[in-house]
């Protein structure tokens, strides 16, 4: 906390000490303040004046002495504008647990200052904000003349209007600046705009949400969080207003304020765009007129635009008529979409599609503003359509469709030309003639309807042979051609060398594909080969490219060749790792392939014959695992690195060119182990020491990176020198990392090796010197301590003033402080001083001390005597009082109060001899003193005479006596029986008795009486148990106990009474607790009629004190 309790602790003496409690503490402020400007008052409950404290100018200590226990009230009294936290401090003096006995400190912080000023033309109630970078730290409202007040701590702020003003300031926000006083804004602040309310709802008078706001200004305003700009207008809007600010969007509500419009014409627009959804509103845009004063308008929502897509099973259709309630609307694009517009919330709306040879469902449009939900429109079915030749018969084959997910079959019959169309869902299907022994080919047809209807199908009785033609570097070696239908579905195989004819295949599209056994490299592997009705044969011809070798690599590679003869042929490829691939070079022979990978092969290197039969493969064995070492640059750091394994340790050279990039080949039969990288070097530390990772069978780039430092030794000294000095280095991060040594004679010592002196905390310490670090680690100043005796006498007499509570506090920079309440001797030594300023403040009741605080200084290694000076200022009055019988009346506190004097109040309790000593009462005042109250709270004793007038000079008043009457503490208790729940009871039996066994007294109660009343019991904290018994009839209840305890003037005892066969039931009834308060009152006036008349008594005397202090037969007592 900055000054530490064991100082305080070792210094002061016990509260309790000459009965003086000391409440110190601290006005604390971070910006740098007038201290003495500020002063502690002390205040009773009441609010009176009992004690004021100026605080210490350089550090904003206080110390207030308090002389006799009970409530106070703490309080900051400065110049205004200055607010602090918290406002007060309750406190109650008890001796033991509050904080004044306990020592504790009790701080007041300066929380900020006043922010005030003036808004010109602004009405009461206008609402203003504080802010700090867009951060609110304060708010109030304007009063009357347009004035306010707000609090802040130093910083930079801006003043502007709240969130709930409809006006506005000029340029929106006042910069403020707090720095160490309060702030009055200048020059006054002025309106400048008016809040604009926006609304938008739907035609069914719902909010709508998200409607982007657009206003049109004629010339440019400034808008908070909106942005400006030149445009080009927009439709129907004048070019006039060509300055556009996007303002914002509605919210849930459907609402948006916009603050600080000026006043003028503007043009509003409202709009709604969500991906393809689009919302249109009424008079859109809107003319608006700003005049001194804030603006409602709205818009509704009257249409919308939205997207519809178009599909066959999740495949976009382009170019498809829609139809939007049987009209045409438009057509979808590349991928299946078109915007539909002027949809109505609320009206129904049907949408298709329309397309040759294709059906479409229908789905229906839910609008509900601002969402518009349009469902996709799908395919239903494709037609699958064709034409089948005659027999030279004239006879027409059926046809049978197949589709190929669910094997499901339809067998159709062509119309009399031949042509066929079937409506299927989309899919794929297998079209073949439905007779095995037909001649129409194809034999099948495989048909995809996914996407587009077909409607090219065709099947003749039609024959033609196909000629596939193979050209190859060199000499062909035998391959084979394979003929495919749509579908993969094979036609025929035919093996050759550079000629080969496919026979007797009829009409359609075919896939040829070329099999080499991936010796050589081709221009096109596969090609299509069209069969018409024609009397040409088709042909189609492969030409070879290259020759090919196949290789197999288990882990990611890069794959260099190169001609051994022929280096200038090369090339590469690359691999995933773990499959097969091809590497096309343009000549047959020898080649070098070689593996770039961060993985280690059997062979990294290797020969290879092209064209190869099989597949070459290479499996990896050992992966990269990389890491660095952070030298700093160091090129003399000299760092190796060990690995720790379970095949045992092996040392790893680490490049300090590289900074300490370190590589090393981990085997992949060790995947799942765990490394220790440990790094070493002589001259450098390192962050961590170690550092573990898994093999995980793969390469690891940056597996680990470690800092290093370069390890120093500290030299450092202590000037001007001592020996023998302890100094501690401890480790900031690790409290138990401690390095200790000690100063030589030349005041130098040695710490090390540490990697970063910032990194300790170093102290130096011993008795009789301080030690300040310098502004260089590891170095001190040392000063020899110093004494201080200081002395309190009277000003007058030059005699000793014991009891005085002398405080001792260092000055700026310094946390030393003491408090001690003097002795007999008035005298007191300070030892082991620092040199520097102290400031020194006595204080005693009745006595000032001028000046009320000194400033001492304190030289280094010297010893220092001080004499303070007190005055007499305040005085005491003496008194006592006691009974008409002589006896003393103790525990009384008696009360002096000025209501001329900013009500300055003190009081005293008396003594067991009924004596008391008001003081601290000040000169050419006036005082009431008068029997305040008992110390347990409890009203004070009739006095005669009921208070003295005393008008204080500079000598102390005695002779006050007091006459009371005798008072005699008692309790009266009323017994509350609950006999209205048992009707049939007639009375019964009261036991009271005290202790437990003491009998007291025994009573019976008749019905309807319920009551029973003990009065003048000695109030003594004793316990008296009442037993309520069945009387008439015998038997009729279960009696009952309660207990009560004889500590307060009137105790309630409540017995609520069950039948003995329902022993468990209470019912109290609610007319009993409603009539209980009227008869105790009748009660207490008949037990306590004396006692009335006494407190009518002090009643009229107060009455004729309050309304005529002149018939008052006061007695004044004046010297």
């Amino acid at each position: 906390m900055g000054y530490l309790p064991l100082i305080v602790l070792s210094l002061l003496l016990p509260g309790a000490l000459a009965n003086v409690y000391s409440c110190a503490g601290f006005v604390k402020s971070t910006s740098q303040i007038d201290y003495s400007e500020l002063k502690v008052k002390l205040l009773t409950l009441e609010g009176h004046l009992k004690h004021e404290e100026e605080v210490n100018p350089s550090n904003g200590y206080f110390m207030i002495p308090v002389y006799n226990k009970g409530q106070y009230t703490l309080k900051v009294s400065s110049p205004s504008g200055y607010y602090f936290e918290p406002d007060t401090i309750e406190i109650k003096i008890d001796g033991k647990t509050d904080a004044c006995s306990k020592n504790e400190d009790l701080i007041f912080k300066l929380t900020g200052f006043s922010v005030r000023g003036t808004v010109d033309g602004a009405p009461a109630g206008l609402s203003l904000v504080l802010t700090e970078n867009g951060k609110q730290v304060a708010s109030t409202k304007t009063s009357e003349g347009g004035k306010y007040e707000m609090s802040a701590p130093p910083g930079k702020y801006e003043v502007s209007t709240g969130s709930d003003s409809s006006e506005c300031i000029s340029r929106g926000k006042t910069a403020v600046e707090v720095k160490n006083s309060p702030v009055v804004v200048t020059p006054n602040l002025k309106i400048s705009g008016y809040q604009l309310e926006i609304a938008t709802k739907t035609q069914a008078f719902h909010p709508f949400t998200d409607a982007v706001i657009t206003l049109y200004a004629a010339s440019s305003i400034d808008l908070p969080n909106a942005k400006c700009d030149t445009s080009k207008g927009a439709p129907n809007v004048p070019s006039t207003h060509n300055v556009k600010c996007s303002v914002g969007k509605t919210d849930p509500r459907g609402r948006l304020s916009v603050a600080c419009i000026p006043s003028g014409i503007y043009y509003l627009m409202a709009s709604y765009e969500n991906g393809p959804t689009s919302i249109s509103f009424d008079e859109n845009p809107q003319k608006i007129e700003v005049s001194q004063s804030a603006l409602q308008t709205g818009f509704i929502a009257t249409s919308a635009s939205g997207r519809v897509r178009v599909l066959a099973k999740d495949q976009p259709l382009s170019d498809v008529e829609v139809l939007v309630n049987g009209q045409k609307s438009g057509k979808t694009d590349s991928q299946g979409y078109i915007t539909l517009k002027n949809l109505k919330e609320g009206e129904q709306t049907t949408v298709t599609a329309s397309a040759p040879n294709t059906q479409f469902n229908a789905v229906q449009v839910k609008i509900q503003f601002p969402k518009v939900e349009i469902e996709e429109v799908r395919v239903q079915k494709f037609e699958i359509c064709g034409q089948v030749e005659k027999t030279e018969e004239g006879t027409l084959e059926k046809l049978t469709f197949t589709r190929k997910d669910d094997k499901r079959s339809l067998e159709i019959q062509p119309k009399p030309d031949g042509s066929f169309c079937q409506s299927v869902s989309p899919g794929q299907f297998t079209v073949e003639p439905t007779d095995k022994t037909s001649s129409l080919t194809p034999r099948l047809l495989e048909v995809d309807v996914l996407t587009k209807p077909v409607t090219n199908l065709r099947f003749t009785h039609f024959k033609t042979n196909a000629n596939v033609h193979v050209s190859c570097i060199g000499a062909c070696p035998t391959s084979t051609i394979s003929l495919y239908l749509p579908g993969q579905t094979l036609v025929r195989s035919v093996k050759g060398t550079d000629v080969f004819v496919f026979e007797n295949i009829g009409p359609g599209t075919y896939s040829a594909r070329l099999d080499d056994n991936g010796r050589g490299c081709w221009e096109q592997s596969e090609m299509t080969l069209n069969i018409v009705q024609s009397k040409t044969q088709p042909a189609i011809h492969f030409k070879q490219s290259g020759f090919a070798a196949q290789i197999e690599i288990s882990h990611p590679a890069e794959i260099e060749w190169s001609s051994v003869d022929k280096k200038q042929l090369n090339g590469k490829t690359k691999t995933k790792g773990g499959e097969v691939i091809s590497i096309c070079v343009p000549t047959s022979g020898l080649f070098d392939i070689s593996l770039n990978s961060c993985y280690k092969f059997d062979k990294q290197q290797f020969k290879l014959t092209v064209p190869f039969d099989g597949v070459h493969k290479e499996k990896a064995i050992a992966a990269r695992i990389t890491g660095q070492i952070d030298l700093e640059n160091d090129k003399n750091g000299a760092v190796s690195l060990r690995v720790k394994s379970s095949a045992g340790d092996r040392e790893i050279q680490v490049s300090t060119s590289e900074n300490g990039r370190f590589t090393f080949d981990e085997p992949l039969a060790s995947s799942g182990e765990q490394l220790i990288l440990v790094p070493s070097s002589k001259v450098r530390l390192f962050e961590p020491t170690s550092k573990s990772i898994t093999v995980t069978g793969k390469c690891i780039d940056n597996a680990v990176v470690f800092k290093s430092y370069r390890g120093i030794f500290l030299d450092g000294s202590i000037k001007p020198a001592v020996e023998n000095a302890a100094v501690k280095a401890v480790l900031k991060s690790d409290k138990d990392v401690v390095i200790e040594t000690a100063s030589g004679k030349d005041g130098k010592f040695k710490i090390g090796p540490v990697k970063r002196v910032e990194d300790y905390e170093i102290t130096a310490t011993l008795d009789g010197f301080k030690f300040t670090p310098t502004s260089t680690p590891g170095h001190f100043e040392s000063v020899k301590l110093s004494q201080l005796s200081i002395k309190v006498v009277d000003e007058v007499t030059n005699e000793p003033l014991d009891g005085v509570l002398l405080s001792l506090v260092g000055g700026r920079g310094s946390d030393y402080r003491s408090n001690n309440v003097l002795d007999t001797t008035a005298h007191k030594n300070f030892v082991a001083l620092a040199p520097g300023e102290y400031f020194v403040r006595a204080i005693l009741q009745e006595y000032k001390f001028s000046p009320s605080t000194s400033t001492i200084s304190v030289k280094e290694g010297q010893h220092e005597n001080v004499v303070l000076k007190g005055k007499r200022v305040s005085f005491s009055a003496f008194g006592k009082i006691r009974e008409m019988s002589g006896n003393s009346v103790a525990d009384v506190i008696v009360e002096a109060l000025s209501q001329g004097c900013d009500l300055h109040q003190s009081e005293a309790t008396t003594n067991p001899d009924g004596t008391f000593r008001i003081r601290g009462l000040l000169p050419d005042c006036e005082y009431q003193v008068y029997a305040k109250s008992y110390t347990d709270g409890s009203h004070a004793p009739h006095t005669f005479p009921r208070q003295f007038t005393v008008s204080m000079t500079p000598e102390d008043v005695k002779g006050l006596e007091f006459i009371a009457t005798k008072t005699v503490k008692t309790t009266d208790i009323a017994v509350e029986i609950g006999m209205d729940t048992l009707p049939e009871i007639l009375s019964v039996r009261v036991v009271i008795t005290r202790n437990d066994n003491e009998h007291v007294k025994t009573a019976s109660v008749v019905a309807p009486q319920h009551l029973h009343y003990l009065v003048n019991l000695p109030r003594d904290g004793v316990e008296y148990a009442i037993r309520v018994e069945p009387e008439k009839p015998p038997n009729a209840f279960a009696a009952k106990t309660v207990r009560v305890v004889a500590d307060q003037a009137m105790k309630v005892a409540r017995v609520p009474l069950t039948t003995s066969k329902r022993l468990n039931d209470v019912d109290i009834s609610v007319g009993t607790l409603l009539s209980l308060p009227f008869f105790v009152s009748l009660a207490l006036i008949f037990f306590n009629q004396n006692r009335v008349v006494e407190y009518l008594e002090v009643f009229l005397d107060w009455a004729r004190n309050t309304f005529s202090p002149a018939a008052d037969n006061q007695y004044k007592r004046r010297k």
